[in-house]
């Protein structure tokens, strides 16, 4: 974007030897003046949209705070993309090379493009390292501003296949049928039928029932109990809940498509296409929905989220809809050397809670959700958070079983809600505003306040 007067301001500033000579002190010595220029940017970038002064109070928090990281809880709706921008642009004018790290793979690509522009005139490259083509990702390194994905897990792996792990194949089958066959009365016996059926499976190997080879016999006594322990968990996890069975987005050009075991992440209900499981699990499943068996993958280089952020050491800035409770807050500043920072709205935001409803009966469940839908809908729209595929299904079929009028009530599993824009009208809010359902109970506080924020906000 060409704008005459705002580059005349830049390379007025920016040009200047001072300013090329040392970035980061020149622009802490005139603060004041680069931020007028980021605000005048972004409101020339993203028209008519201009940075409220609560976003404003909230750059100002992560510029003075150089002595100890920043986390910033930024209710929904008050605009975090802005106010990273802002951020992630001013320490980039400093002079440092910037990552923004998104919980997802749509959060991080549609935060650089909407960015883009803001930063293109500041004569900052950014890019995202989201896309299937590697070759697309090494080159997004390079820019002075780049957003990945956390992935929203524990630990980052590389991993690779090893070719001859290919012959446990025939142990792989014999351990999923031994599972099969094994009742199981209650968690505590578990722990006993591992035990049994690791001393089977080694008898056999030792009299050639199962053939593995000699040179893997120490790497399978080492693992046998752990395949045995996955075999049991794939025995009872389920599809649409704990995974999804679809195309990968890497095969979406392929002739032929394969439906595969995707992984759904149950804290953030995100699909993520390139994680697998470990420890045979992902084998166990693809024998349980009868796909074509992979070779399980070693580890070869890993690093876990809490030493990838604590690189960072007083330069981690974070924004979050809810921070959490006390417990979490000293965690994490005992974690991360952080502090924390709640900003308050940029207008003042109503709700009304009704009292919780709980059901013993799954059909009185889905019945009470119906029955609510349906008498709430004759004044105002309704929307209906789930906590996963299976759960978002049921409860559509029972709307329509109950004859719901069609486009009067929307469903979102739980990531539909992470950085999705959801606006009534204003007539709307006359009679109320957006009913919403939690259809089923958080693991935390901070799950509960985030379903809520994200649409009654808006």
């Amino acid at each position: 974007m060409k704008n005459p007067k705002f580059n005349e301001k830049f390379n007025k500033i920016f040009n200047l030897e001072l300013y090329q000579n040392n970035p980061s002190d020149y622009v802490h010595s005139h603060v004041d003046q680069i931020i007028s220029l980021l605000l005048y940017a972004w409101a020339i970038a993203n028209k008519p949209q201009s940075p409220k002064d609560t976003q404003i109070v909230a750059l100002l928090l992560f510029i003075s705070s150089e002595s100890k990281g920043l986390l910033e809880q930024i209710r929904t709706g008050e605009g975090k993309t802005l106010i990273l921008g802002l951020t992630a642009a001013f320490f980039a004018l400093c002079g440092y090379a910037v990552d923004v790290v998104s919980s997802n793979r749509d959060l991080a690509i549609d935060g650089e493009q909407k960015c883009r522009t803001f930063f293109e005139l500041l004569k900052l490259e950014s890019g995202h390292i989201c896309s299937e083509n590697d070759d697309i990702n090494h080159q997004s390194y390079r820019p002075d501003l780049s957003t990945k994905q956390d992935r929203a897990r524990h630990v980052l792996y590389l991993s690779h296949e090893i070719a001859s792990l290919k012959w446990l194949e025939t142990l792989f089958i014999n351990i999923w049928a031994a599972v099969l066959r094994t009742e199981v009365n209650n968690s505590n016996e578990i722990s006993q039928n591992i035990e049994d059926i690791s001393y089977f499976m080694k008898k056999n190997i030792e009299n050639k029932n199962i053939y593995v080879s000699e040179y893997l016999y120490d790497y399978v006594d080492y693992k046998l109990k752990r395949w045995i322990d996955s075999a049991f968990q794939g025995r009872i996890m389920r599809e649409d809940d704990h995974f999804v069975l679809d195309i990968p987005k890497a095969d979406g050009q392929n002739i032929q498509k394969h439906r595969t075991i995707i992984v759904v992440d149950k804290d953030t209900g995100t699909e993520q296409y390139s994680t697998r499981w470990s420890n045979g699990l992902a084998q166990f499943l693809e024998l349980k929905y009868r796909r074509k068996l992979s070779v399980e993958s070693l580890k070869a280089v890993f690093i876990s989220n809490k030493t990838f952020f604590q690189r960072y050491k007083t330069h981690l800035y974070g924004l979050t809809g809810t921070l959490g409770s006390e417990n979490s807050q000293s965690f994490l500043a005992d974690l991360y050397n952080v502090q924390f920072a709640d900003l308050p709205t940029s207008r003042k935001k109503s709700y009304y809670r009704f009292p919780s409803k709980a059901s013993f009966e799954h059909e009185d469940w889905l019945d009470s959700i119906a029955r609510e839908s349906i008498q709430q809908v004759k004044i105002r729209p309704v929307l209906i958070i789930c906590e996963n595929v299976e759960s978002t299904e049921n409860i559509w079929n029972e709307l329509i079983r109950h004859g719901v009028p069609p486009h009067t009530i929307a469903k979102y599993r739980r990531d539909g809600g992470r950085g999705t824009d959801i606006q009534v009208d204003s007539s709307v809010n006359k009679d109320g505003g957006l009913h919403v359902i939690l259809s089923y109970l958080p693991d935390n506080v901070r799950v509960e306040e985030q379903a809520f924020w994200t649409y009654i906000s808006k």
